[in-house]
């Protein structure tokens, strides 16, 4: 059995990270490789039932899929199929976390997790700087779209800043799965080890895929970081690891993220070619630097978010209780991106279904702030602040793999600290 759950949780980190989705056709929704093992993975959880601890976040999770069938019923949608998607999604992810809370964590860690890293690392690094026909491979198989057909150039197809997509296809999305490798590799106190190559590793590929949101968020970890180690205890020298390691690899990132080679070479070309209409903005050799500009309001991914959520929040008055439903195929029929988990879970569930999801984090930060003395607490609170904040202007909770791996990492958590572990919490 010990086999099995290695093989299994090895394809499900490896095919949620690196497979490419399986498309039936355009009046299906997209198969994940995860979705063929689930029958097993309920059969491995059905059999380590035993091992189970039930606590009353999975029977919160419960009580939302009853809930999502509440929006349907009262929407008279009992007949769209597409809307029981998002309840197969909230299964899946207690499934998830059932079938990680019985797993053994150290031979996880070491065959499963550090691989996984090391292959995702590599598929990156290959897409971004273009080798082995990977960036061909993403375009046929991945979902690349236009980010790959602009990648490192802007829209008049000048040399401009190169932004990590990966195999997810969305460089922000991708930014949020290496901010939570580098939330699990944050440096503790016991500091001299080989995760610490790691952390750095995923925080030079999270500069890579250039995210405003995710840089703000992983500031503010930092910054909390910082004040509860001087709280809590005196200064040490690991007190200030993680921040010069962030900034050794933002400084290390950067000529690559600002295309600033490839734009010196444009830049020369221009001159050669006198072609003064085709300038390059010295200024803005990186993605990241609006967040310091006076016009980020003014930039078109912030006035297009603007927009769309003026557009559903004049929805949701229509119906502010309950919302319409999951309704998917109202964003794929109207092009919309929503972009705010906020806004989204208020549109399709309410101020009930908004309330279920604020209670999903109150909980989380419950439990990392009251019961500090847990095993991967800190780890539980970073990834928190990660969802929370990122919430903002994304949406990592409707991202499959962001939902499956966050499913894991709470699976492990549960798993880890059952000896410690009160029915009460």
């Amino acid at each position: 059995m010990k086999m099995l759950n290695k093989i299994i949780s090895f394809l499900i980190i490896l095919s949620i990270l690196l497979f490419p989705d399986i498309r039936l056709g355009e009046s299906f929704p997209s198969i994940q490789f995860i979705d063929f093992l689930l029958p097993l993975i309920a059969y491995v959880v059905y059999i380590g039932r035993k091992q189970l601890v039930w606590n009353r976040f999975y029977s919160f999770i419960l009580v939302f899929c009853v809930y999502i069938v509440f929006t349907i019923f009262v929407n008279e949608r009992l007949n769209f199929l597409s809307d029981y998607y998002e309840l197969f999604k909230m299964l899946k992810f207690l499934l998830i976390i059932l079938f990680f809370s019985i797993i053994e964590i150290d031979n996880f860690k070491k065959h499963v997790f550090y691989p996984t890293f090391v292959f995702l690392v590599v598929f990156n690094l290959c897409h971004y700087f273009n080798l082995f026909g990977v960036n061909k491979l993403i375009e046929d198989f991945y979902n690349g779209g236009m980010h790959l057909e602009f990648f490192g150039l802007n829209s008049l197809g000048g040399v401009s800043t190169k932004r990590m997509i990966g195999a997810i296809g969305n460089p922000n999305t991708n930014a949020i799965v290496f901010l939570f490798f580098g939330v699990i590799f944050y440096p503790k106190r016991n500091f001299f080890n080989f995760e610490l190559v790691f952390f750095f590793t995923a925080m030079f590929l999270f500069f890579l895929c250039q995210s405003r949101t995710g840089f703000i968020t992983l500031s503010v970890i930092i910054l909390y970081d910082l004040i509860k180690r001087l709280v809590t205890s005196k200064w040490e020298i690991s007190t200030s690891v993680p921040s010069l390691l962030v900034l050794f690899a933002f400084f290390f990132s950067f000529p690559f993220s600002s295309n600033l080679i490839e734009t010196e070479r444009y830049q020369s070309k221009v001159i050669v070619l006198k072609t003064p209409e085709v300038k390059v903005d010295a200024t803005r050799t990186t993605y990241m630097n609006t967040l310091f500009s006076n016009d980020i309001v003014e930039t078109g991914s912030v006035k297009g978010r603007i927009e769309i959520w003026e557009h559903l929040l004049e929805m949701i008055k229509k119906k502010p209780f309950f919302g319409h439903a999951p309704r998917k195929e109202y964003f794929y029929e109207n092009e919309l991106y929503p972009e705010n988990e906020y806004i989204l879970y208020l549109w399709r569930y309410g101020i009930v279904g908004l309330l279920f999801f604020l209670s999903f984090f109150i909980y989380l930060f419950y439990r990392g702030i009251v019961h500090s003395k847990l095993y991967n607490v800190d780890t539980l609170t970073f990834l928190t602040i990660v969802l929370l904040i990122t919430s903002l202007a994304n949406t990592p909770f409707s991202s499959r793999e962001i939902f499956v791996f966050f499913g894991a990492f709470l699976g492990i958590f549960f798993n880890s600290n059952q000896l410690n572990y009160d029915e009460k919490y």
